[in-house]
Formats: C-alpha cells, sequence, structure tokens
C-alpha cells in the first residue's frame, strides 16, 4: 500500500524555525508577570496619631457644619515628611502659628548642582510659637543627626531665651509638648 505524503511529512520532527523562536523569546519577555513586591508591614497608628487624627476630624466638623460627610484624617509618622506634616498639624490645629522652613539648595541644571538657597544654615525645620515663646523643631528620622551647623543654631536659640527640640516621633513630640504646656510654664 503506497504511503500518503502529507502524513510521513506530520510524523517526522520538525525543527523550530530560528526566527519564530527569537521572535517568540521576545514576545514571553515583553509580557512576563512583573515580579512581586515585598508588603510593607501594616501601619498601626500610635495613640497620639490617633488623637491628632480625632482633633483635625473634630475641626473639619467644626468648619464644615453644612457637610454630611468630611473624609478622615490620616496622619502618619513613619517618614520624615509624615512626622514634619503631624507636627505642624498640632500646632496648627491648637493655633501655635507654626511655619515650615525650607534650607534646601536650589537645583541649577546648567551648574549641575545644587546651589544654595539664601536661608541661614542650620535653621530648624519648624518654628513656632507655643505659650508665648519661640520654640524651634528639628525633625530628625532614623537614623539622621544634628549637623554641627544646626547644633550651633540650637545653642544660639536657646541662649536668646527660645526653645529648641529635637523631634524624633510624634510620641516624643506630644510628650515634651504636654510636659511644656502644663501649668507652671518653664
Amino acid at each position: 500500500m503506497a504511503s500518503i505524503p502529507h502524513y510521513e511529512a506530520m510524523s517526522q520532527p520538525q525543527q523550530p524555525d530560528p526566527e519564530w523562536a527569537a521572535y517568540r523569546e521576545q514576545i514571553l519577555t515583553l509580557t512576563a508577570p512583573k515580579p512581586k513586591r515585598e508588603k510593607k508591614p501594616v501601619f498601626i497608628p500610635s495613640t497620639a496619631l490617633k488623637l491628632l487624627n480625632d482633633l483635625a476630624d473634630r475641626r473639619k466638623r467644626e468648619e464644615h457644619p453644612d457637610k454630611p460627610r468630611l473624609t478622615k484624617s490620616y496622619y502618619r509618622d513613619d517618614t520624615t515628611n509624615g512626622l514634619t506634616e503631624c507636627v505642624m498639624a498640632w500646632l496648627e490645629l491648637n493655633d501655635h502659628a507654626p511655619a515650615r522652613i525650607n534650607t534646601t539648595g536650589i537645583y541649577d541644571e546648567k551648574m549641575g548642582r545644587y546651589r544654595k538657597s539664601g536661608a541661614t544654615v542650620g535653621v530648624p525645620d519648624i518654628l513656632a510659637s507655643v505659650e508665648g515663646r519661640f520654640v524651634g523643631l528639628e525633625i530628625k528620622f532614623g537614623a539622621d543627626k544634628l549637623r554641627p551647623d544646626q547644633i550651633a543654631f540650637a545653642a544660639k536659640i536657646r541662649k536668646s531665651g527660645g526653645v529648641f527640640v529635637e523631634v524624633r516621633t510624634f510620641d516624643g513630640f506630644m510628650a515634651w509638648y504636654n510636659n511644656y504646656t502644663r501649668p507652671p510654664f518653664q
């Protein structure tokens, strides 16, 4: 019996076309799933942060009594900026007139580096008036340390009758604040 030619062609193993193999590999790399990121640990706010969030929510309700639903406040102190926002919000909500001071240089594309901003070196991150006294708050997070120019400026503040505080956590700030604002004043 004569064999049918197209069956013979199908029964023999076919060599993959090298161009097709390269094209297939390229498609697979483009559509490959991205590696999964590690999940960050769940942030659990401290009692002080809960107090700040509650105070901010209460203030929102007082300012907007006609709005039935307002977004809840959610302050976090797990970054330098987050901690700074928490301290600023607390001082604002308690009418202490805080000011955030930015002494970072300005990036100049022509020069290819940062140039001085003109601000005084060593000035604390937040300046405020608490109980009628000048307070300088330097925000430090994690392994950050005070620079020599910041230490020198802190000495100037203390010498002139002001208060300088290094803030590392919102709980630490609240402990200082509660002690400082409790009569009799320091």
